[in-house]
């Protein structure tokens, strides 16, 4: 069994949609960050940083294993069940590529708009549509990337999951901005899924 903390974030989408989608069963712990239940000794003995999600993994092999970051959850649910990574070689390295792109450039370019549009205390218009520039210049990699395709590797991968919490957040500039079409649409198909419907439904 697997115990999922989690709340409403780009980044816990990502690790509930890898959970559906990868047929896990797991009991999801909704934290509410505005009380800090992020913050509570408890959680932050399982994660330090005090960052969702966080995942248990109640092995029977041993000691649990406990994992924050999304991307590792993703990782880790992709080994455990043998889903979400192509097991051609070619379409693994591509969807080991593309999901990288998502949690190592997309993901911190739509955070750091975030941050700049609510903590940041003397952000300048200049600064938002610096980093506007920065994210959309990515997404223009993956709509480049889904020319042809209906998947980043040919095929529903962990680095389509991993995008899409991004995309969904950022339709409204992706829409204003224009040239998304495909990127778009595939959006469209992955909102679509069982799997993701039922994990936005956690939300």
């Amino acid at each position: 069994m697997i115990d999922l903390y989690y709340a409403n974030s780009g980044n816990s989408l990502r690790a509930l949609i890898a959970l559906e989608e990868g047929g896990s069963a797991f009991r999801g712990h909704k934290l509410d960050l505005l009380r800090n239940e992020h913050r509570t000794p408890e959680f932050l003995a399982l994660n330090p940083v005090g960052a969702v999600p966080v995942m248990i993994d109640h092995r029977t092999d041993g000691e649990p294993i406990v994992l924050s970051q999304s991307g590792a959850i993703m990782l880790h649910v992709a080994e455990r069940t043998g889903r979400l990574i192509p097991p051609d070689p070619r379409r693994r390295l591509a969807a080991l590529q593309w999901f990288m792109l998502a949690v190592s450039d997309a993901n911190p370019a739509s955070a750091a708009l975030l941050y700049v549009g609510r903590d940041v205390p003397d952000a300048t218009p200049a600064t938002t549509a610096f980093l506007e520039g920065r994210l959309l210049n990515i997404m223009r990699g993956c709509e480049t990337r889904l020319t042809g395709r209906d998947f980043l590797a040919d095929e529903l991968s962990l680095a389509d999951l991993a995008l899409f919490p991004v995309v969904r957040m950022r339709r409204g500039l992706l829409e204003g901005a224009g040239g998304f079409d495909r990127l778009l649409g595939w959006a469209d198909r992955i909102a679509a899924l069982p799997s993701v419907i039922r994990a936005v439904g956690h939300l």
